[in-house]
């Protein structure tokens, strides 16, 4: 009787360990925010506005792997690589209020006095958002969204992919998913896809627009999608510029034993 019970504890055991390791990141959204006045002390309506929505990674069932990707998803979005670095994003966040403090102060009071009736555009802004575009697989990619207004006519934008190996916790780019061999023929597909799109007006393109292979992509279920901020093939007013490939066109391009060979041709 003892056996038996110590036999169906074990398969219950097994059986649980092997669905949670199916399972995708877990995570949970942390919103920061603070309001910087240019004179301290003071209720002057001129100030640094810094809102933050970031998220927290709470569970996943490699706890090393969690603890690595973690490190390395606080480092980039509150670009701590000359700040002194913690893995909470709230003692972080307090890092880069005192970084950016003293040289908003330092700057907007000599401005201030030059720009007199023209001080408003000294309500300097800082946004950043992350979510997670992909969470399966072993595989998450998060998207991380910045927006900055530090006077001037408008604000710029900006969007970057991370993209994690959940099997070992590194980071990984556009060479870790096709093979060397097959990027021209990657290339070409983008090309194309980007001359189609100039063609049929769906998007904002430059004229002379060359989309070039970059780390700044995601997948859906569907596609391999190329992102490019403003400025790089379109217009300000273009925002982002989204070029698909569809994933049915690029199975025989990528790498088998890379991140992302689950949807290589076997």
């Amino acid at each position: 009787m003892k056996n038996t019970f110590i036999a169906i504890f074990s398969i219950l055991f097994i059986v649980s360990c092997t669905s949670k390791k199916k399972g995708p990141v877990s995570y949970k959204l942390i919103d920061l925010e603070k309001d910087i006045p240019l004179t301290e002390g003071s209720k002057d309506s001129i100030h640094y506005h810094i809102a933050f929505s970031f998220i927290e990674l709470t569970d996943y069932h490699n706890q090393m792997t969690l603890k690595l990707v973690k490190k390395e998803l606080n480092k980039q979005f509150f670009n701590a690589e000359k700040l002194q670095f913690s893995s909470k994003p709230e003692e972080n966040f307090n890092t880069l209020i005192k970084a950016i403090t003293p040289a908003y102060r330092e700057e907007g009071l000599k401005l201030k006095n030059e720009m007199k009736e023209m001080s408003y555009v000294l309500n300097y802004e800082l946004k950043k958002s992350s979510k997670i575009i992909y969470n399966q697989n072993e595989v998450l990619i998060v998207e991380i969204e910045s927006y900055i207004y530090a006077g001037g006519a408008h604000g710029m934008s900006s969007i970057q992919y991370l993209h994690f190996d959940m099997k070992s916790g590194k980071e990984f780019g556009i060479d870790e998913v096709f093979d060397p061999n097959a990027k021209e023929n990657l290339k070409e597909l983008l090309i194309k896809k980007c001359e189609e799109m100039k063609k049929d007006g769906s998007s904002m393109l430059f004229e002379d627009a060359k989309a070039e292979i970059s780390d700044n992509f995601y997948f859906d279920k569907q596609n391999l999608n190329f992102v490019y901020n403003p400025y790089e093939i379109g217009p300000y007013a273009a925002g982002y510029i989204t070029i698909p490939i569809p994933i049915e066109n690029l199975k025989k391009l990528i790498i088998k034993d890379g991140p992302m060979g689950f949807w290589a041709v076997q």
